[in-house]
């Protein structure tokens, strides 16, 4: 799961992880994430809408010459999920966005229950921002610019 101060192409953020290039990618806006605070335009020190900030959710990065995941005949993308519209790996349940999900619409990773937005989460969501920014920071990759040039010895 990611998330930035402004959602920048997802292969920018591939490479910033080693990766050649990004194949899928799901995006969101912070309100629907459940969280109930603004982000920082970095360039401009804008403060941007919550309800409209761009997040990059989950992407699919790739090595030179690896392939992007296709679609299952169930519309998941990933492996040894059960259930359609999965994004990510070993998901029970339908329209969910990380790893090791059960359940319905649950965003993240370890989550059992329905429509929970963050990780290790038990129970149906019941409040929109469940999720704080300790966990993010402890458990999503955090890009707030986009990386420095290479330096050549």
């Amino acid at each position: 799961m990611c998330h930035s101060v402004h959602a920048p192409p997802a292969s920018l953020v591939c490479r910033h992880e080693g990766f050649s290039e990004a194949g899928s990618a799901r995006t969101s806006t912070l309100h629907v994430m459940g969280l109930s605070m603004s982000a920082v335009w970095v360039s401009t020190l804008q403060i941007l809408r919550p309800r409209s900030t761009k997040i990059i959710v989950a992407v699919e990065c790739l090595k030179a010459g690896q392939k992007a995941c296709s679609a299952d005949k169930d519309g998941s993308v990933g492996y040894h999920n059960k259930g359609r519209n999965n994004f990510g790996t070993m998901n029970d349940g339908d329209d969910n966005i990380g790893n090791s999900d059960v359940g319905p619409a649950n965003w993240g990773n370890n989550n059992i229950g329905k429509g929970n937005r963050c990780f290790n989460k038990t129970g149906n969501r019941k409040v929109i921002d469940d999720c704080s920014l300790l966990e993010f920071r402890k458990y999503a990759w955090v890009l707030d610019s986009p990386p420095p040039p290479s330096k050549k010895a």
